[in-house]
């Protein structure tokens, strides 16, 4: 009797952990929110049990710190040219933050995954992951009287204006619409529409050239060179409220302008145009690319909207 002849089933667990960010070395430099979760399992993205992490930290893979005047990537927020670097934080000492987030999360460490080295096996002739954690997410605590016993949420990078500088903040927007900032100072929540007026008032940012950038729980760095990301500054707003439509399970503003688009492709009249247009235009412009298909994107829309000549 083999498996594959058998009844599917799948058993639910939540699994517990903790993020900080860590430096990933593969080519460039990457900072990357990593999780360790109470079965020993590490996320940084890829999964490692405490073997394969302790051995990719001894091999560089995952670090405390990056050569003078290298790059540091941050996803959709940018990237940094670092220079006269304070890193706080060795590989060892790194390796025994984890262990004692891991006691923490822990106490008995019972039942920790061992992936023996590899995290994917070979089944049926196909490569599988051992284990997934394809829904993970931050998450806080739930009203008494709420229907769930969590909030999850969708988390950013950002930099917050400082007096001696930037430092780095993770931003998280819960599914009730609370928005957790974490940086240097500890945690705090703040409304999106308090956020936003900050970020109208220069509260936060992205360093430019000669400004010291502090990482939590990393150490501290000189700006060389900054390339802004898509997804920073103003652009952060847009990003954010897309991330709470999809939360409460709402259409996002791109699926609003893909469905007047359709409208109008097959009814162009002046009044559907008009519906593309104010629905194109509330996109917020990072993610407007996705408004068409794979092919020309947003290239059809942009051509009926604003001329031929747009490109």
């Amino acid at each position: 009797m083999k498996a594959s002849e058998l009844t599917q089933r799948q058993a639910l667990r939540t699994i517990d952990g903790v993020s900080f960010p860590v430096i990933q070395r593969i080519g460039d430099n990457h900072l990357v929110d990593m999780t360790v979760f109470e079965d020993g399992l590490i996320e940084a993205p890829e999964l490692m049990d405490l073997a394969m992490f302790e051995a990719d930290v001894r091999k560089g893979r995952i670090g405390t710190s990056i050569p003078e005047g290298e790059t540091l990537r941050l996803g959709q927020a940018g990237l940094l040219d670092l220079e006269q670097g304070d890193w706080t934080l060795t590989p060892d000492a790194l390796i025994e933050r984890v262990y004692g987030l891991l006691a923490e999360l822990n106490p008995g460490l019972d039942n920790l995954v061992d992936l023996q080295g590899s995290a994917t096996h070979v089944v049926d002739g196909q490569l599988n992951w051992k284990q997934t954690r394809t829904r993970s997410a931050p998450w806080r605590e739930a009203e008494p009287d709420s229907d769930n016993d969590r909030h999850p949420g969708r988390w950013l990078w950002s930099f917050e204006r400082g007096t001696e500088g930037f430092d780095l903040v993770q931003l998280v927007l819960f599914r009730d619409g609370a928005l957790s900032v974490l940086g240097r100072e500890g945690r705090r929540f703040v409304s999106l529409e308090d956020f936003a007026g900050d970020v109208g008032k220069g509260q936060y940012g992205f360093p430019r050239e000669g400004d010291r950038v502090t990482i939590r729980g990393l150490g501290a760095a000189t700006c060389s060179y900054a390339a802004p990301g898509p997804c920073s500054g103003e652009a952060l707003i847009g990003e954010l409220r897309e991330c709470g439509r999809e939360l409460r399970g709402e259409p996002t503003s791109f699926h609003v302008c893909r469905a007047a688009a359709d409208a109008y492709w097959a009814d162009p009249t002046d009044e559907n145009l008009a519906t593309l247009r104010r629905t194109y235009e509330e996109v917020p412009p990072h993610l407007r690319r996705y408004c068409g298909d794979m092919d020309e994107k947003d290239i059809p829309i942009r051509k009926v909207l604003y001329g031929d000549g747009t490109v």
